[in-house]
């Protein structure tokens, strides 16, 4: 097995001032912030985006969120009703590069529009393709612009893509990411704009769940469970390879993957050459993850690339041990090998089996670490790493004032 190190809740400091809470400017304006991503769906960073959108609506801010997706479309999270979203209709696909090229500058454009018409303080974009587009949006206007990457860096966004990112990601006021793993896959050129910021818990905070590792041990027939997109980074293949040789000794065991995407088809048929049909489930996606997580009896994270996995901790807050891939990057942050999961190199099959029976096998020891991840409850709390937020938002503002003061040299 693989040693983890755990991370420090961000690389910004708790205590500083500009961190202590959700304000407002001087004088009892409320800011008005302006948030972009290419569609509210499921995902991690659409759920993190939405926190973060209620967040600052409760705090008395202004909050537009603009989409690329069509009116109409179905936002997965609940927003605060004071939440104002804008949806451009400008999220399909194209047939050729030429194509995509004039999708893009009309995506620029009508971007532009959008933000101009919510009169920011301050714009935050989420997710690469995304962080490009906004900052493009952005040029030759006054706006600071914060852009978080949400995966891992360097699976990167495609080469045009990429090239563009690199260009573009030097008019960013800061650039966020979740790992300092991450930080280092990005170009030193703009380590000085780079902050560390962890995803936070956003699971429900139940007394009971404590109380949950110690009846999962017990329990018969408690199934292991994965969640996420049917995607191929997230390696659902390689978990139903791994499956197949657990449930060779183990006629009992079963797993259930919710989530679904464009690789339902082809994980069906592998689960059924296997001759796992009985033993492994795809139910779909759900809003209520943690129903499925509290009857868990483990976690597994199976992904080739993460960002900063929302899901692994979730499962981990419900007192659900887990199994994870050492991929790049996220899961050695989150987990601490050997204390409340396990973590195997990147890819392994036959090691991802082997840690799954070593803990189907051991009541005590899966209770045990069951107990010890619920701390990332306070380790990744919202209450925690919500201010890191505030306190960046708050620091690009006061920046920007400074900018614009008499005297001060202009910026691009």
């Amino acid at each position: 097995m693989t040693s983890g190190a755990a991370v420090q809740v961000g690389e910004r400091p708790l205590d500083s001032p500009a961190a202590d809470a959700v304000d407002t400017p001087a004088g009892g304006a409320s800011r008005r912030i302006t948030l972009v991503i290419s569609a509210l769906g499921i995902g991690g960073a659409e759920r993190v985006m939405a926190a973060l959108a209620n967040r600052w609506a409760e705090a008395g801010w202004h909050v537009t969120i603009v989409t690329f997706s069509s009116p109409g479309d179905p936002t997965f999270f609940v927003l605060d009703d004071r939440v104002t979203q804008r949806q451009l209709n400008l999220f399909a696909g194209s047939r050729n590069r030429i194509e995509g090229v004039l999708k893009n500058v009309r995506r620029v454009r009508s971007l532009r529009r959008a933000i101009a018409a919510t009169r920011p303080d301050v714009v935050l974009a989420f997710l690469d393709r995304t962080n490009v587009l906004t900052l493009l949006a952005t040029v030759r206007h006054p706006w600071p612009v914060v852009v978080s990457e949400r995966s891992a860096p360097h699976a990167g966004p495609g080469r045009g893509w990429g090239l563009l990112r690199s260009l573009s990601y030097r008019r960013a006021r800061r650039i966020v990411v979740q790992t300092s793993a991450a930080r280092q896959a990005l170009p030193s050129a703009i380590a000085p704009l780079i902050e560390v910021i962890p995803n936070p818990v956003l699971a429900p905070r139940e007394t009971e769940t404590t109380e949950r590792p110690a009846e999962r041990a017990a329990a018969s027939g408690a199934p292991v469970v994965a969640l996420g997109r049917f995607v191929r980074d997230k390696g659902f293949d390689l978990l139903i390879e791994a499956f197949a040789k657990v449930a060779a000794t183990r006629p009992d065991a079963r797993l259930v993957i919710w989530g679904d995407g464009p690789e339902r088809a082809a994980l069906e048929a592998r689960r059924h050459e296997l001759g796992l049909d009985e033993a492994v489930a795809m139910p779909g996606t759900t809003r209520t993850p943690e129903d499925a997580l509290r009857r868990a009896s483990l976690f597994v994270l199976s992904s080739r690339v993460e960002g900063f996995p929302n899901g692994l901790l979730e499962a981990m807050s419900h007192g659900v041990p887990a199994v994870a891939f050492d991929c790049r990057h996220g899961p050695a942050e989150i987990v601490r090998d050997g204390t409340d999961g396990i973590l195997v190199p990147a890819e392994d099959v036959d090691a991802l089996a082997a840690a799954i029976g070593l803990v189907l096998d051991d009541d005590d020891r899966r209770a045990e670490m069951g107990r010890r991840a619920t701390e990332v409850r306070e380790r990744f709390s919202f209450e925690r790493i919500g201010p890191l937020w505030d306190g960046l938002i708050a620091e690009v503002l006061a920046e920007s004032s400074r900018r614009r003061a008499p005297g001060a040299v202009a910026s691009s």
